[in-house]
């Protein structure tokens, strides 16, 4: 039987060794309240988008309810596709830390925007939050299997503990901003101030970015941009190619739902097709091997 790797195999880079706490990786605890932090921010805001439509676009009018949930679900089904990007970039052009924190940054932006009462203004936020949440998202959580060798057994526990902070930052969320909206600002319950949420909000996403501004030291490299792209051009280029994606989001935002479907349709079958043709060397390789036994 041939050993033979495939041409394709790559050896992972060895995982660093980590002081431990309560048996993990240290990183993993900045990791989890840098998440927690981020879901707080863009939880603490989901609960009040609809209601604010309404209420400041519709002068409260219910006849603005379907445009309002229309405008939700387009808002959150651009911020899970985003991800797909926002992963490539990490993985191709300026790596995990990077591309973390470039989408805090563009993400606090998009929160503090949503806040200014203006109907185009506001979609622009929103807008730069699914760019933001893109870049940020799928990115952290990869760098949570990257402080495990292949096969360490904490791996799975590791995950469960991470996905804690994201519950948490989710939990708590709604419920502090919806304080801070019945009492700040000449809030009451008939009537939130929805700017305390969006201040809220915004604050919680810039703790996350200072929190792992300082906290990155601790991942011993973990997340660095691949070797010859340390410098500064390829971010650049993703700071302009967030210029542009901003003002196109913004336009599938305005467009009708249904047409917004059929673009991350054909957006989903893409990726399949994708994922199959990264696959397929490797199931050519495994069915050459086998027919070697």
């Amino acid at each position: 039987m041939s050993a033979a790797a495939p041409n394709s195999a790559s050896t992972p880079a060895p995982v660093p060794e980590f002081k431990t706490t309560l048996g993990h990786p240290r990183p993993l605890w900045m990791l989890f309240m840098t998440e927690f932090w981020e879901r707080f921010a863009f939880y603490g805001m989901r609960w009040a988008l609809a209601l604010y439509i309404v209420a400041q676009f519709f002068n409260g009018d219910a006849a603005g309810e379907g445009s309002a949930s229309k405008l939700y679900g387009a808002y959150l089904a651009l911020v899970y596709a985003a991800a797909l990007f926002g992963g490539y970039v990490a993985d191709r052009v300026i790596g995990y830390q990077r591309s973390i924190l470039l989408g805090a940054v563009v993400m606090a932006a998009g929160l503090f925007l949503v806040m200014v009462p203006n109907e185009m203004v506001f979609k622009i936020g929103l807008a730069t939050i699914v760019a933001g949440n893109g870049l940020f998202k799928p990115n952290i959580s990869t760098m949570v299997g990257q402080l495990y060798a292949t096969g360490d057994e904490r791996r799975d526990s590791g995950f469960t503990l991470f996905y804690m902070g994201i519950n948490a930052g989710a939990l708590i969320a709604p419920i502090l901003t919806g304080w801070l909206a019945e009492n700040m600002f000449g809030g009451s319950s008939q009537m939130p101030a929805y700017k305390a949420v969006f201040i809220a909000s915004g604050v919680g996403m810039l703790i996350s970015l200072v929190w792992f501004w300082f906290g990155r030291a601790q991942l011993k490299g973990i997340g660095r941009p691949l070797a010859g792209a340390e410098g500064f051009g390829r971010l650049l280029l993703v700071v302009l190619g967030v210029l542009v994606a901003i003002p196109a989001i913004y336009f599938l935002l305005t467009i009708d739902a249904n047409n917004l479907q059929v673009l991350l349709t054909i957006l989903f079958v893409g990726l399949c097709v994708l994922i199959l043709r990264e696959a397929s060397p490797t199931v050519r390789w495994r069915v050459t091997r086998r027919s070697r036994c």
